[in-house]
């Protein structure tokens, strides 16, 4: 349609020139409510009151205002005066531009058309010119609301007002709307020409409410909303997987951490190095100046070496350390402190061999790995007690005491257990944060940590569904520095020892580039919703902030796999294919069996080979308890 050969156009306003970051206008009642019930610490149940209150004043007035529906309000006075102020405020800060449409308003305008806005609406006109002044909509020549007018689109009566007032020919206007019966019929009842525009939403990567609950579901769908808001501008393949996938976790994780620090009343928090890097630059983006916030050079094997000081026997060494499945000998010896160069004689003596592979997870039982530490045991007592004396300096320096929050990706808690031990002399209380705590953690207090999306009791098949993706989480989490090694003293203070990082070391790996791209895409996503503060009280569960994450790596499109092909994640010294597109057959070394274990998204790697869809988390799931 030739637009030009219009004198006049009118647009509507919500879902036409403004969008709203909800799935459904009734969820603002709902994000009102969380606000609600935490600054009056009860639960006011506002949405259901308010929706009621509007069909009840329906009955009584066809044409009614905010204020004619919370008249109808059974709230306390000092309750309903506050929600009643943050609907406007809510409904301001959830309002975006859609551009599309406001391009062709801006069209009219440059013209020199004549450009009028008409809303059936209860808003009033302040609110509603301070929404369109932030959407960047000016120049129009009148704002008709049906509530002032005491008329509506539907059934022409404000279509009539409008064209009588303005002396309108009808036959030279065009409305612009997105409702079929008041935006268009109504509006043609009238001799004015219409044009109505779609209302479908922007396609996502994922998106899917299988497996979640009736609540998961409408947190869900209110962050979807909140992703489509901007990601038909981000380009880059890599970006729109942290956006979409790695961003609401982040966000929802910063949200649960910020209310459980306030409501336990602590203001001091610990990132732990190194998933504690993009931890906490997002905590920060989003409660800045709010909380004390720091971030601890630390690692499993950093901690567990001074902890180890006092330790009696070869098993009480090896049950304070989570090893992964697959180490060396070498490795064995890097996490108790040593080098494999320091003590040769005595591997050799021990029959074993610096390469030799062991299986991390029963090392207690490796006779020879329990010989080898007899024999360099005076040795290992001398690095545990150099390295507590250098942490118990570095905590000082770090202002570790008091009443503190650690904060960590998770699983094992097994740094959080190695800290309690070396500040159980200290005056110290620590409580840990994490995505996840698995069943068999090392803590010893199973109270002094909890987990975003599962922990005891709650969520725990997504320690194994976690498990089957924990490639490309903790690649997209990664830092840029490397594991602490160790600590030493330089210039009167005690320093991190850092080894050189597996993707931004001397030599940048081809991993390093998209890590970067996730990770910005993810915070694009942060600085997207810091703009709106209503949704920091938003408690989203940790399966509806985690789900896209979660669809991502259970199912995830071919497109998405052929850029994962070929990429390296580390595990200890041993390295891990996350997607080997090359592995074929059932045996041998490049077989898809061998391909599968030395995967670090097992549940990827099944969806990539066999292709069909099937339920490949679950089975990972069962092939892990079946394990036990």
């Amino acid at each position: 349609m030739d637009l030009n050969i219009f004198s006049t156009i009118s647009f509507d306003i919500f879902d036409t020139l403004v969008k709203r970051r909800v799935a459904n206008p009734y969820d603002i009642f709902s994000v009102i409510e969380n606000i609600l019930n935490k600054e009056f610490h009860s639960k006011t149940y506002f949405a259901s009151l308010r929706v009621r209150a509007k069909n009840k004043i329906k009955q009584k007035k066809r044409y009614y205002n905010i204020d004619d529906v919370y008249k109808e309000i059974n709230l306390e006075n000092t309750i309903k005066k506050r929600a009643e102020q943050l609907e406007r405020q809510v409904e301001l800060e959830l309002s975006y531009p859609n551009r599309e449409i406001i391009a062709l308003f801006n069209q009219f305008i440059k013209a020199s058309k004549p450009v009028f806005l008409i809303s059936d609406m209860y808003l009033d006109r302040d609110t509603l010119e301070r929404i369109l002044t932030k959407c960047g909509i000016f120049g129009y020549r009148k704002l008709y609301i049906s509530q002032e007018e005491q008329c509506e689109k539907l059934g022409g009566g404000l279509y009539k007002k409008f064209i009588k007032e303005n002396r309108i020919d009808a036959s030279k206007h065009i409305h612009i709307g997105d409702n079929k019966k008041s935006d268009m019929i109504s509006a043609k009842l009238c001799g004015i020409h219409t044009m109505l525009i779609g209302t479908k939403v922007k396609n996502l990567d994922y998106n899917s409410k299988t497996g979640l609950s009736d609540q998961e579901k409408g947190e869900y769908a209110l962050i979807q909303a909140n992703i489509r808001v901007n990601i038909g501008n981000i380009y880059n393949a890599w970006e729109r997987i942290g956006y979409e996938c790695l961003g609401a976790v982040l966000w929802g994780f910063s949200n649960w951490l910020a209310h459980d620090l306030q409501q336990n009343g602590i203001t001091k928090i610990f990132f732990l190095a190194r998933e504690g890097e993009i931890l906490k630059k997002t905590f920060e983006l989003l409660y800045p100046n709010i909380f004390e916030c720091h971030y601890l050079y630390v690692s499993r094997r950093s901690l567990a070496v001074p902890s180890f000081y006092g330790a009696a026997s070869f098993e009480d060494v090896v049950e304070r350390i989570s090893f992964p499945k697959n180490i060396t000998v070498s490795n064995f010896l890097n996490y108790i402190g040593l080098e494999d160069n320091d003590v040769m004689p005595e591997i050799i003596k021990s029959g074993l061999e610096a390469t030799e592979r062991i299986s991390g997870w029963n090392v207690s039982e490796n006779e020879k790995v329990k010989n080898l530490y007899g024999l360099i045991k005076g040795k290992a007592e001398k690095v545990f007690e150099e390295q507590n004396n250098y942490i118990q300096r570095y905590f000082n320096q770090e202002n570790f005491n008091g009443r503190i929050a650690i904060v960590d990706i998770g699983w094992n808690c097994t740094m959080q257990s190695a800290i309690e031990r070396l500040v159980v002399d200290r005056n110290t209380k620590i409580k840990g944060y994490y995505l996840g705590v698995n069943e068999k953690n090392k803590l010893q207090s199973k109270s002094s940590a909890t987990g975003y999306i599962y922990e005891p009791g709650r969520n725990m098949e997504y320690q194994y569904y976690i498990m089957g993706m924990s490639g490309p989480l903790e690649m997209m989490t990664t830092a840029h520095h490397g594991t602490t090694l160790a600590y030493k003293e330089e210039g009167g203070n005690v320093i991190p020892v850092l080894g050189e990082s597996e993707y931004f070391g001397s030599v940048q790996r081809p991993e390093a580039k998209p890590i970067n791209l996730m990770q910005r895409g993810a915070l694009q996503f942060i600085k997207q919703m810091k703009n709106c503060p209503s949704l920091l009280q938003w408690d989203v569960s940790g399966k509806a902030a985690f789900h896209n994450f979660y669809l991502f790596g259970k199912q995830p499109l071919l497109k998405h796999r052929r850029m994962f092909y070929g990429m390296k994640e580390y595990d200890s010294a041993i390295e891990l294919t996350m997607l080997d597109p090359n592995a074929h057959g059932l045996v041998g070394k490049n077989s898809i069996i061998n391909g599968f274990w030395n995967s670090s998204w097992k549940i990827g790697y099944m969806k990539d080979k066999f292709k069909i869809p099937l339920p490949y988390d679950r089975i990972y799931k069962i092939m892990r308890e079946r394990k036990k």
